[in-house]
Parts: structure tokens; C-alpha cells; sequence
């Protein structure tokens, strides 16, 4: 059987065999870096979701993004950032979608308490940041947090005071529409509330917040016919609920 002779190409060949490699994928690079940089990806429509009390004219402000740039030299993280700063504002979520188009998703921040300090009706959302201030309560029905000294504050500015945090806590776990009127929070410790009705709670730790509010519904459920001599109620320690009475109402009530 006659032997096979296999040719080994020259390394000539070989070297320009890799130069037209070596062209082909430049040409492409240059190719796809034109196409990148051209006006097909030109940003012509940006368009806003979630925001309810933002503006879309303010979002855009906030995000120093111009119509007409290439919507691949838009750096997204730095938009969240910027429309992460404005106080009404959770989250932020910034997508491309190709090829000219930016889809700015926002989730704002839902009003929770509200603080009074500095002579100002201040609305908290759940995680103690504030949005912004009222100098009346006008027609904000949200529970109020007294009793307590944040220092200076500001929109924008997350609260860190342990008594209003816990204030907060006790406020989320609250049945809806919440029966909280009032949360006097001097400490976490020592936090009392003023429930529907005008009734007065020492409610003690913001520990097991349901569970005391269960003792609270027995409570009331008890009182029957003498709500109005009842001094308060206690639900600030392990046990069933404690109920003072007025001494004189209930005096008077017996004659």
C-alpha cells in the first residue's frame, strides 16, 4: 500500500492566512463600533412608571439625561442613583429598550406616620425616612408620633431615634384601617398610644405588637356601658389585659 504525503503549508502561507483573520475581525470591530455609534440607537422616548406624586417633568430633571444622546453612553446606575436621592422615591429601576428607548420604573415611598417636632407635621414613610413637612394637618389621617426629640430634620433624612423607630414598628403591624390615633414614644421602652375612641394604652416594648392588639380588642370588649370611666388600659406585660377606671366616673356611675 502505497504511503500518504501529507504537505505542510509554508509558513508564508500561514502568516497571511492570519493577517486576513487578523483584517476580517477589525473589520467587524469597526464595524459593530459604527453601528453602536450610529443614530439607530438614539434615545427618542423616555417613559415613566409608578411615579403618582413625582412628576414626570421633575423625574426628568433629576435624571441629567438629554433626548437625542446614544442610549449606550447612559449610565444607569448613575440615574437610579440621581432619582434615588429625591425624598418621595423607594426604588428606582432603569432599563434600555432597544433601540431608543428608556423605561424609568419608580416605586415612591407610602406615607406611614406622622411626626410632630420643630413646631411641623413631618410624614414618615415605614422605614423612618422623611418626605416631607406640613405646617397643618389639613387632610393627612395618618397616626401621629409625639413625645419625642429626632433633632434636626429635613426631607429626605432617615430617622435613627430607637422611640420613633419602634413607634413605626408598632404603626406597620397595626390592623387596617389602623386604630392608632396617637403613639407617645419618650423611649421604646415606654411607648403609650391613644387608640380609636380616645382610649388610652400603655403598651410597654414594641415587642408582639399583635398580641397586644388582641388584649386591646378583649379589653374593649369587656368594657360594655362604662367606656367613658375608663382611665386605661394596660397591655404592657405578659398576661391578660389590665383595665383602670376613673375612681370618681365610677364613683358617680354607682350612685
Amino acid at each position: 500500500m502505497a504511503g500518504q504525503i501529507y504537505h505542510f503549508p509554508s509558513k508564508g502561507a500561514c502568516y497571511k492566512r492570519r493577517r486576513v483573520r487578523v483584517l476580517i475581525l477589525l473589520l467587524l470591530l469597526g464595524a459593530c463600533y459604527g453601528f453602536i455609534h450610529s443614530p439607530f440607537f438614539r434615545l427618542e422616548d423616555i417613559e415613566f412608571e409608578g411615579n403618582r406624586h413625582v412628576s414626570c417633568q421633575e423625574l426628568l430633571g433629576l435624571m441629567g439625561v438629554e433626548k437625542g444622546i446614544n442610549i449606550w453612553r447612559i449610565d444607569t446606575g448613575l440615574v437610579c442613583q440621581r432619582l434615588g436621592a429625591h425624598p418621595l422615591i423607594e426604588k428606582v429601576q432603569v432599563r434600555r429598550c432597544w433601540p431608543g428607548k428608556l423605561l424609568v420604573q419608580v416605586k415612591e415611598r407610602t406615607p406611614m406616620a406622622l411626626l410632630y417636632c420643630q413646631g411641623k407635621f413631618w410624614v414618615l414613610d415605614r422605614e423612618g425616612v422623611v418626605m416631607f413637612s406640613r405646617d397643618k394637618l389639613g387632610n393627612l389621617s395618618l397616626p401621629l408620633i409625639t413625645g419625642c426629640d429626632p433633632g434636626p430634620i429635613g426631607p429626605g433624612y432617615r430617622i435613627e431615634d430607637e422611640g420613633i423607630r419602634a413607634a413605626l414598628k408598632v404603626i406597620a403591624c397595626a390592623p387596617q384601617p389602623s386604630p392608632i390615633q396617637e403613639v407617645i414614644a419618650p423611649s421604646p421602652e415606654h411607648l403609650n398610644l391613644v387608640w380609636a375612641g380616645n382610649f388610652f394604652i400603655k403598651f410597654g416594648e414594641a415587642h408582639a405588637p399583635e398580641e397586644k392588639f388582641s388584649k386591646i380588642y378583649q379589653a374593649l370588649a369587656s368594657l360594655d356601658t362604662h367606656r367613658g370611666e375608663v382611665e386605661y388600659i394596660d397591655v404592657s406585660f405578659t398576661g391578660p389585659p389590665v383595665v383602670k377606671y376613673n375612681q370618681k366616673e365610677h364613683s358617680k356611675k354607682k350612685e
